[in-house]
């Protein structure tokens, strides 16, 4: 069997976003959201779980796993990745020991 490369398996576009800390119109500090780089992906989904929550209120949370290439950015906890206007939170991230080029990042689907 012939391998592919990792560059086949990279198929999804995502954008990463940061939250750096500015300074508003009223000299207090805000948040916001800045775009750090887009890089290719490969997404695969994880796992779900519903929770019940007060007052019949569920709620969902689902789990991705994104194998990017390593060293491409910083990682950082305070990351979203954004995929086909879906967001993804940064849980953590690990190496991945198989293929040492990659790097594995759990995300959790952000649901608004």
């Amino acid at each position: 069997m012939i391998s592919l490369g990792l560059s086949n398996d990279l198929n999804c576009r995502i954008d990463v976003y940061e939250k750096t800390k500015v300074l508003n119109e009223l000299g207090e500090n805000e948040y916001t959201e800045g775009l750090i780089a887009s890089i290719w992906a490969n997404i695969i989904p994880m796992n779900g779980s519903m929770k019940n929550g007060q007052a019949d209120t569920e709620s969902v949370e689902i789990s991705h796993k994104f194998v990017i290439r390593k060293n491409v950015i910083e990682l950082k906890n305070t990351m979203i990745f954004v995929f086909e206007n879906q967001r993804y939170e940064v849980k953590h991230y690990i190496p991945n020991y198989k293929k040492k080029d990659r790097i594995e990042v759990f995300c959790r689907l952000v649901v608004e």
